[in-house]
């Protein structure tokens, strides 16, 4: 009679919910024989005890079993290893599923094998779940990679390795994300990764949406990049890692300043538009009182304009436009602002610039205007200019009115002139 150790056993191998099976330790044909298996066991492959008693291993074995793995699993357990390893096995009505073993060696008092025991469950879901996933990651358009504490890759998707331009996943897995494509800012200096959103993510355990940063690809070319950074949860809700989805942004930034660009500059000749020198002007001014810096401005004005239109056509009236500006672009400051202010007439905005450094650009750009060619086959060109400079106790409109007056003496004076208009002077 089995003693109560033994019934004990029996009874809790019975009850477990893994496939358990034991079988003799005749390797060759006809063995091994199946001397047990549990419950769990015939649920799992749809074989009564009866049935699976005395047949050996084999009878779940079909044309899809993997014989490279029964080859290695023969040789590891022969020598008294242990085999864990997975195989595609097949149930009593032909359906196959995909089992993961684990597979040891029973031993006598004097260490001879006598069985062996095989503790089976089956993946298939798992395993379906899982490659399910990585279609899914390898279908998606945007780049997707997940981190854990230490901050190591652990998964990246084909999308995110085209974008950086990586051929091979298991090269990067393991490696630094931050070191790896956001080590530095797009001016070239470091960035700290405990400055990075992502590392904020890991810190804090809130997810950060829509935030906009630069990686860099493996070639070291800046990516712009919007990105979405959630955390990894674990079993217990401890925060494991970082999942980061991105997307390249390039076109969507070339878009958005070419809206920018059109909603401030005048689309004839690409000089700033007068709604956006308005807005400048309010600041400048402010800026400049702020700092007890000089800030002037002329207005420029090309002399009988509308002959060339008369005489040659808008066209070519428009062509005289766009090359004034930038004949005039060329030869001012980064720092000036040049601005369409009416139909032939320009505004410069000229910060730390006194009246009389006011008056030399002027005269400059109206000698230089002169003695330019503006168009085949047409006459020379000249400009009048009137200028000033602002004052802080004054609205701007006041400096306007002002310079607006010296440019008028200046064409009454007979064109081709620069008038100033001292900020004491009445209008």
């Amino acid at each position: 009679m089995p003693s109560l150790e033994d019934r004990v056993f029996r009874q809790a191998i019975d009850q477990t919910f893994n496939a358990v099976l034991v079988t003799t330790a005749e390797l060759d044909p006809p063995g091994p024989q199946i001397v047990y298996v549990n419950p769990a066991l015939c649920e799992q492959t749809g074989y009564t005890a009866d049935e699976l008693i005395g047949a050996t291993p084999r009878i779940l074995q079909g044309p899809k079993t993997d014989r490279a793995v029964l080859r290695r699993l023969r040789a590891t357990i022969s020598k008294g290893g242990f085999f864990e390893g997975q195989a595609i096995n097949y149930r009593k009505d032909g359906t196959p599923y995909l089992v993961h073993w684990n597979i040891s060696p029973v031993l006598d008092t004097q260490q001879r094998i006598t069985h062996y025991i095989s503790v089976q469950s089956d993946i298939t879901e798992q395993k379906q779940f899982q490659h399910l996933n990585e279609q899914l990651m390898a279908s998606l358009g945007e780049g997707v990679f997940g981190i854990d504490r230490q901050g190591r890759l652990t998964l990246i998707n084909r999308a995110a390795m085209d974008l950086l331009g990586h051929e091979s996943e298991q090269d990067l897995l393991g490696l630094n994300a931050h070191e790896l494509m956001h080590a530095r800012h797009p001016d070239g200096s470091h960035y700290p990764e405990a400055e990075c959103p992502i590392n904020d993510v890991m810190q804090t355990d809130e997810p950060l949406e829509a935030w906009r940063d630069t990686f860099f690809r493996a070639d070291g070319q800046p990516l712009p990049v919007e990105s979405y950074a959630t955390p990894l949860h674990g079993v217990f809700g401890e925060t494991e890692g970082v999942v980061v989805i991105f997307r390249d942004i390039s076109d969507q930034l070339a878009l958005e300043a070419g809206l920018e660009h059109a909603a401030n500059h005048d689309r004839l000749t690409g000089a700033f538009n007068r709604h956006f020198f308005d807005r400048l002007v309010e600041k400048e001014c402010a800026r400049s009182a702020r700092q007890g810096e000089p800030l002037s401005l002329l207005i420029l004005d090309i002399d009988h304009f509308k002959r060339i239109n008369d005489d040659h056509g808008h066209l070519a009236g428009d062509e005289v436009l766009r090359q004034l500006v930038q004949h005039i672009t060329a030869r001012i400051r980064e720092a000036d602002v040049l601005t369409r202010w009416g139909g032939e007439e320009f505004a410069l905005l000229l910060p730390d610039t006194s009246l009389e450094g006011a008056r030399t650009v002027a005269e400059s750009l109206r000698a230089s205007v002169a003695a330019e060619t503006f168009g085949s086959g047409l006459p020379r060109l000249t400009v009048s200019a009137g200028g000033t400079r602002f004052d802080p106790d004054e609205s701007p409109k006041a400096a306007f009115r002002r310079a607006d007056q010296a440019l008028y003496q200046a064409k009454q004076s007979g064109r081709n002139r620069v008038c100033m208009a001292d900020p004491g002077q009445s209008g």
